[in-house]
């Protein structure tokens, strides 16, 4: 993996922190709870903690895409939500 400067840092905390909000949105409208939607579903608890408390540092494409299906989503819209929320300006490669 390549050594991350100060800014790719802080971009991907902002990115962790859209999805986080985005997660959190859509599972309080559902009306359930971490541990009714894990028992539910393919997610397990831990992986919803550490995404909706902004610790995850990489989300991997599986848990959003099983996350999305969980929150009766596509996983195109949960991207495009987290997109909507980060604004056009937002990049991680820097060529924005």
């Amino acid at each position: 993996m390549q050594y991350e400067n100060e800014q790719d840092v802080r971009n991907r905390k902002i990115l962790c922190n859209a999805i986080a909000l985005v997660v959190k949105e859509h599972r309080e409208k559902l009306g359930k709870s971490m541990h009714t939607l894990s028992a539910e579903g393919s997610v397990n608890k831990a992986s919803w903690v550490l995404l909706e408390s902004k610790k995850v540092k990489y989300p991997s494409l599986v848990v959003l895409w099983k996350i999305a299906e969980a929150l009766n989503m596509k996983p195109s819209e949960l991207i495009k939500e987290v997109e909507d929320k980060l604004g056009d300006k937002f990049s991680l490669s820097g060529l924005n």
